[in-house]
């Protein structure tokens, strides 16, 4: 069913028409329910009684100059006779308007007024009056409200279920109509989430609460479960609002509503429900006159204080909120927000007069998603950036620039669907940006994981069994032999292996092109629409299928093998790889002239067997190959996916692509994203301009690798600092900012804590054991002695040491040209996956430390990688190394013992190589990205409690 409240936005496509409602009259009425929302049962158990003589209820308001409206407000309690016993705590905040001459008109009520002299937030004045209640109920309610019946009753009722901690009601908003009559808009009856809000200063969306009105789909008097219920009139009992601590007092005067909602839900795991069988009246509208009345000192909801409530809001429940509204999205439901999943495709072009065959694709999955779950599709295209609401977006072509994305919502899942060319889906600049990988067939997937590590699904191409169905021929189609598919001036290499000389037989192309062919242009029959191929196919004997390279290299069935399967046709084609992957033993394919003469001899000549071969076919595409089939499996992945995997952004200070290589950064954040993806999880690498772009809208957790580039710790992400090196840099204000800071330094990660407390905690530098172990190669002229490491236009004192001395040594790396004589430089750069093979083949390996590093305690990267490989290390004196790795790396403080050190291990080949071999096995054992993972995962749990 289409979702008619989430209208979609320019420039995205609705193909299936989906348009928004006009907007209703304002006015209160009830409409016939496109579906209807179940009551929930009302629990057996009975009510917690007041002692004698004590009320069971406590009614707290609030009232600052409110005396219009308090008027009114405390009238209604006189109209209205009540079930249970009540009283009304009035905290006054210092009026001056006669509030408290008003409120002594009624003192036939069970009113206590409390006058607290000042304007004390709604959550501080609130939790006072709670302290001061005799009720074992209480009633947070607004002095703008009216009482038209009994609405206490049905609320308490509810509370007889331990399960339920909070209730709310239908809230009537007068509206002025004209001078004599006035009419009603409901503007309450519970409160959703939409992702609109955006963090100052950043693209980055969060969901936001709002008040749900009007509603189509609303039973006439009905009870919902909704993830909040607005302040100006709600309901709780005093022991699980005393459990909470109350509202939280961070606030003013704005989201405290939401946020003990949220805490009922998230820490007694108590549900929230809204009765619309009670109603009452709120004159918002008088209440917001009065507001502007006041003087710019005496505003409540000046900027900056709405400002402080969203960011204590966002940084308390926003990520457990997206990760919340998307699990239960994929599931079928929308508890937490109106309208259902989105889901994106980018497609080459986004209209049916298109003759790109990705657009079609995307519609007849997009219509089994839509038709099976209920989901909102659209389509992008290629050159469009701007996704307004979209929460999944798959992307069909290997050159879109997804890094460009905005204006998702929050949580956004980037799907990749590589049906074709996987060798340039896989180098493409982005292609780790996507969450989860569908490729068309099992060639495909292996090929992802050899390149790139990353898991991937088998998704191929299917069919439409509700289009392309068996039909009656269609005479002015009819043929022998059907071909579809255009022709863009490539030879087609199966339509050319025709011989119509040899075995004449009725041949009939369709497709763009072929008009001006010299050899096929009589058989051509014209370009057709998309929709009129299922009488083309049914109207044919054999369908030819010519599969292009760029999908027959990759075992990638085209569409046409299902589609014509699915009007009852048989199917001839020629990719051999794609048939034994789906169809084995059972679709019949060719590779040759010959072999394709022979098929059409047979199966044309001998309809019988044609058409029991086609019925099977059919059977097995109907069971194993519509795309429901397929919209099933890509539901159960992205569920697999939204329920079990976090996703982490590793931050790094890189300035552009083209020089990750030769950062050292790199290849760490390549060590944590390898182990994350180990355990079931979704990580990126952001080098510095994509820090804060559209793609980061669903991370979990950052991991940022402080470098020379301060990065903004972001409330809607946990935020993880991993200082690894130069800690001069980093102040003290700057690890404040992050949720939990890993220091790869034991006695600087002491230090810190004292400062910080178990905000921080040591994480030593580690190696990746699948790219660092023994791998000598004698054929790389590596010399005895090396060193690997940029200058960074500045001299490394053990290089200038080993001068010095006089030691014959080589160095490997970058900008050493004007330092060392250039018999001395090796080599530029190393590429990472070939380093081991240098550290393994050298006997021994120099290292030393920038001097803030050494004072601090950070040991050298290059230390542990090396020693993975099994080499000999020597290192400046630093005592923070030898409480590591005592005596397995040998040590200098001067020119002359680094000679004597380095001389010395060349002397003793055989007890060098068996100690590197024990601290290789030491470091692989203790010392790996996988255990620095298991640590930094128990970390989020500790903050999160999600993985």
């Amino acid at each position: 069913m289409p979702n008619k409240h989430s209208p979609v936005l320019f420039p995205l496509v609705d193909y299936f028409g989906n348009l928004p409602d006009a907007i209703p009259e304002p006015q209160f009425e009830y409409k016939l329910p496109a579906r209807q929302w179940s009551a929930e049962p009302v629990g057996l158990t009975p009510l917690e009684q007041a002692s004698v003589g004590e009320p069971l209820v406590s009614i707290i308001t609030l009232n600052w100059n409110g005396g219009g409206v308090l008027r009114d407000f405390l009238a209604s309690f006189r109209r209205v006779s009540f079930k249970h016993a009540y009283e009304i705590i009035l905290l006054d905040h210092g009026s001056s308007d006669g509030s408290l001459d008003i409120a002594k008109a009624f003192s036939d009520l069970p009113l206590r007024v409390i006058e607290r002299g000042g304007n004390y937030s709604f959550s501080a004045s609130n939790n006072f009056g709670a302290r001061l209640a005799r009720g074992k109920y209480l009633v947070f309610a607004n002095n703008d409200l009216v009482m038209l019946h009994d609405c206490l009753a049905p609320m308490l009722s509810h509370l007889a279920s331990e399960d339920v901690g909070v209730v709310g009601l239908k809230l009537l908003e007068p509206l002025r109509h004209d001078a004599e009559r006035w009419n009603y808009i409901t503007h309450h009856q519970g409160v959703l989430f939409q992702g609109n809000g955006v963090l100052a200063g950043t693209t980055k969306r969060y969901y936001v609460p709002m008040e749900q009105g009007e509603r189509l789909s609303a039973d006439l008097a009905a009870t919902y479960h909704v993830p909040a219920v607005t302040g100006a009139l709600m309901m709780c009992r005093a022991r699980d609002f005393e459990a909470l601590g109350g509202f939280n007092e961070g606030y003013f005067y704005g989201m405290e509503d939401v946020d003990l909602c949220l805490g009922m839900t998230v820490g007694l795991g108590k549900k929230v429900v809204c009765d619309t069988t009670a109603v009452a009246l709120h004159n918002r509208s008088a209440t917001r006159e009065s507001k502007l009345q006041v003087s710019e000192r005496e505003k409540m909801y000046n900027a900056r204080i709405h400002a402080g409530n969203r960011s204590l809001y966002v940084s308390r429940f926003a990520r457990q909120i997206t990760r919340q509204i998307l699990k239960s999205l994929v599931a079928g439901e929308n508890f937490w927000r109106e309208g259902p999943l989105r889901v994106g495709f980018v497609v080459t072009e986004a209209t049916m007069a298109t003759f790109a065959g990705d657009f079609f694709t995307a519609v007849e999955l997009a219509d089994s998603m839509r038709r099976l779950f209920g989901w909102e599709t659209v389509f992008v295209p290629l050159r469009t950036f701007n996704l307004p609401g979209v929460d999944v977006l798959v992307v069909m072509r290997h050159d879109y620039p997804i890094q460009k994305v905005s204006e998702a919502n929050p949580g956004l899942v980037t799907v990749a669907w590589a049906r074709n060319r996987v060798d340039q889906w896989v180098t493409a600049p982005y292609f780790d940006a996507y969450q989860l990988i569908f490729c068309s067939s099992r060639k495909a997937v292996d090929y992802v994981k050899e390149h790139t590590g990353r898991h991937s699904v088998v998704l191929p191409i299917a069919t439409n069994a509700r289009r392309f169905r068996p039909l009656p021929p269609v005479s002015y189609h009819a043929s022998d032999v059907t071909f579809t598919g255009s022709f863009w001036r490539d030879n087609r290499e199966a339509i050319d292996l025709q011989d119509l000389s040899s075995l004449p037989y009725q041949f009939a192309m369709y497709g763009q092109g072929w008009g001006e062919h010299e050899k096929w242009r009589h058989n051509w029959r014209g370009a057709v629409p998309y929709t009129h191929m299922p009488e083309i196919y049914a109207s044919a004997k054999i369908v030819l299928d010519d599969s292009h390279p760029v999908t027959r290299e990759w075992n990638s069935l085209n569409s046409r093998v299902f589609d014509a399967i699915g009007c009852g046709r048989l199917v001839l084609t020629n990719c051999s790889g794609g048939v034994a992957e789906l169809f084995p033993d059972l679709l019949p394919t060719f590779s040759t002239a010959e072999e394709l003469q022979l098929l059409l001899q047979r199966y044309l000549n001998a309809p019988e067997e044609r058409e029991a071969l086609a019925a099977k076919l059919h059977a097995e595409v109907l069971a194993h190959h519509t795309y429901d089939n397929r919209a099933v499996t890509f539901r159960e992945e992205l569920a697999r996916f939204v329920n079990g995997s976090l996703r982490f952004a590793i931050k790094i200070g890189v300035p552009n692509a083209e020089e990750r290589e030769a950062w050292g950064d790199y290849h760490f954040a390549l060590g944590i994203k390898r182990a994350l993806e180990r355990q079931g999880h979704f990580a990126r690498i952001d080098i510095l301009p994509d820090w804060d772009g559209g793609l980061t809208a669903g991370d979990d957790v950052n991991i940022v690798l402080r470098g020379l580039s301060q990065f903004q710790p972001q409330p809607t992400s946990i935020n993880l600092m991993w200082l690894i090196s130069h800690p001069d840099d980093v102040t003290l204000s700057e690890c404040q900012r992050y949720d939990h800071v890993f220091v790869a330094s034991v006695p600087y990660a002491e230090r810190l804590a004292g400062r910080l407390g178990d905000r921080v905690s040591p994480l030593l530098q580690c190696t990746d054991p699948e790219l660092f172990y023994p791998d000598p190669d004698s054929s790389l002229g590596v010399k005895d002695v090396v060193f690997v490491g940029n200058s960074r236009g500045q001299r490394r004192e053990v290089v200038q040491y080993a001068l010095d001395s006089g030691l014959d040594f080589d160095v490997y790396g970058g900008m050493w040209e004007n330092m060392l004589p250039a018999s001395r430089i090796k080599a530029k750069h190393i590429p990472n996956r070939e380093l081991r093979r240098y550290y393994s083949t050298a006997k021994v390996v120099l290292n030393d430390h920038w001097p803030d590093m050494r004072s601090e305690g950070f040991v050298s990267n290059r230390i542990y990688d090396a020693a993975a490989c099994g080499a000999v290390l020597v290192t400046d004196e630093m005592e923070a190394c030898r409480a590591l790795f005592g005596d397995a790396v040998s040590y200098y403080d001067s020119v002359e013992s680094l000679h004597s050190t380095v001389e010395g291990l060349l002397q003793d080949a055989e007890v060098c190589r068996q100690r590197g071999i024990a601290f290789s096995e030491q470091i692989r054992r203790e010392h790996t990205f996988d255990q620095r993972v298991a640590e930094i995962l128990a970390q989020v749990r500790v903050l999160d409690g999600m993985c």
